[in-house]
């Protein structure tokens, strides 16, 4: 069972009697997230429901007087047994993460999405870093101005990860290469980069991924002779099985005379 709430005031002050009619609850999306246990409950307290809960989705409250982002109602996370994923809208680059106490650790969490303007800055490796048993990372950077780039946050990533996606669906402009951080992640089964994220000789670095099995890349520029040496010969990747490419433009082929199969619709 999954449950969402689009706006703040349709859950205030009815979380709690709403949870304990929902024991098998297992995603929960709200819009920003609130005291879900008793306020009564002393610290460290087992969570009294939610108790199957895999996937959480919201956003964090700002305090009302700094405005800084209130990273400490994450502590109560801790307490769910079965949260796997957690996904953050709105994390923005003056949230105050850095210079701060070190959060609760959360060692359930196996798969972290952070969507926001400041998802490709460095202040993400505060929440990073609390996940310690982190395999899956999204980072969805939605600012659009001038590019700070994923290149100074990349090498603050741990280099276990399975999965790495990193992009900007609202991309507007060249965002510095990340090549030269990639090959860290020698333990990467699937890599997604962005539009413009990466340069002509992203092969090279890809070539140190031995475990690699799904690519896609955004739109950007390749060199075609360079990526074949992905899929053969003595630098190719064993176990790579899936490539996704998003280019709007290609190279015209050489014309062939005759259909190479019957029932070929050339116009088609």
């Amino acid at each position: 069972m999954s449950l969402g709430f689009k706006h703040k005031g349709a859950y205030k002050g009815g979380l709690h009697q709403l949870f304990h009619h929902l024991p098998n609850l297992i995603k929960l999306d709200i819009p920003c997230l609130p005291a879900l246990f008793p306020p009564t409950d002393p610290p460290g307290t087992p969570a009294p429901y939610l108790l199957r809960l895999e996937h959480l989705a919201t956003s964090l409250p700002r305090a009302s007087v700094t405005k800084a982002v209130d990273l400490d109602c994450l502590a109560q996370l801790a307490s769910l047994p079965t949260l796997k994923q957690l996904e953050i809208y709105d994390w923005h680059e003056d949230g105050n993460y850095v210079n701060r106490p070190q959060l609760v650790m959360l060692p359930g969490i196996k798969a972290l999405k952070i969507q926001g303007d400041g998802a490709d800055t460095v202040s993400t490796r505060t929440l990073v870093n609390a996940c310690p048993s982190l395999l899956h990372l999204e980072l969805n950077s939605t600012y659009d101005e001038s590019p700070l780039g994923f290149q100074h946050t990349l090498p603050t990533l741990p280099c276990s990860l399975h999965s790495l996606l990193i992009y900007s669906p609202t991309f507007t402009f060249i965002h510095p290469p990340v090549d030269s951080a990639l090959p860290s992640f020698s333990q990467l089964r699937s890599l997604r980069l962005g539009d413009g994220i990466y340069s002509v000789t992203v092969h090279i670095a890809l070539q140190n991924l031995p475990h690699l099995t799904h690519l896609h890349l955004g739109e950007g520029e390749i060199d075609p002779d360079g990526f074949v040496s992905l899929i053969s010969g003595s630098s190719r990747l064993p176990s790579l099985r899936t490539i996704i490419l998003d280019f709007d433009a290609g190279i015209v082929g050489r014309r062939i005379k005759r259909p190479s199969r019957a029932g070929f619709n050339i116009e088609f």
